[in-house]
């Protein structure tokens, strides 16, 4: 199946939402999928986030690992530069809200809430707090890991390499492949979805020199012979050795 692209071929509507049930951790879940007969990994929910001309900029390098955590999954925070993207991930938004509230018997028993309540308190959707700002889940090595995701790296010649986990750095250029697998839910009455980070192109963001760091009005040219690597002593003062 060809991968359909969020912001011209992706269509929200054409989900189904299968019925409530559990995943391996017991947690209560509905899945997914773009074929009402099917939770297969081929006909889940997936897109390509952006184009080549609007790619996704990453706003931090992977999230740490926390105490207690594999680092199976790490969150990798960009933001959407591309503006009917960001409008087909409001619809989506919108979307499981209203399926939320029409089936709020079944999956939120014996609580009794609006629609408001579900998109103000409740949802956990594509965008959290800041408009255009995904947060996507990698998949990195780890002890009880299935697969990782799938990495390309995008050079200024054109050429690609592979890539890793340790690739995602701040202010790369991504595109990312997303997968949405079901909705989630929480004790609390929370609920959401988690977007998959499937497959990333990066163009990494560019390393600067010791001068990038600065501001200048002129150009600076280092004469080769007064210049030096710097050291630790180079970022303080000078050194000062005082006589008897």
């Amino acid at each position: 199946m060809a991968t359909k692209l969020a912001w011209k071929t992706f269509n929200p509507k054409d989900i189904y939402f299968h019925s409530v049930s559990h995943n391996n951790r017991g947690q209560k879940i509905v899945e997914m999928s773009m074929d009402p007969m099917s939770t297969k990994w081929s006909d889940r929910v997936m897109f390509q986030l952006c184009d080549d001309a609007h790619m996704c900029e990453s706003l931090w390098g992977l999230s740490p690992i926390k105490d207690g955590d594999d680092g199976a999954r790490r969150e990798w925070k960009v933001r959407v530069n591309q503006p009917e993207s960001v409008a087909k991930m409001k619809e989506l938004d919108e979307l499981i809200i209203d399926i939320a509230y029409q089936n709020r018997e079944k999956w939120f028993p014996r609580r009794e809430v609006t629609r408001e309540q579900l998109a103000q308190d409740k949802y956990k959707g594509f965008f959290r707090k800041d408009e255009g700002v995904a947060i996507l889940k990698v998949r990195c090595p780890a002890k009880d890991s299935k697969s990782l995701t799938q990495i390309k790296l995008w050079h200024d010649n054109g050429s690609m390499t592979n890539g890793s986990y340790t690739d995602c750095t701040q202010f790369d250029q991504v595109i990312p492949i997303v997968r949405i697998m079901n909705v989630w839910f929480m004790d609390g009455g929370a609920f959401g979805i988690t977007i998959q980070a499937d497959k990333l192109i990066i163009k990494p963001a560019k390393k600067l020199s010791f001068i990038d760091h600065f501001h200048l009005e002129n150009a600076i040219v280092f004469d080769p012979e007064g210049d030096h690597p710097m050291t630790d002593k180079d970022e303080g003062q000078p050194d000062i050795t005082l006589e008897d």
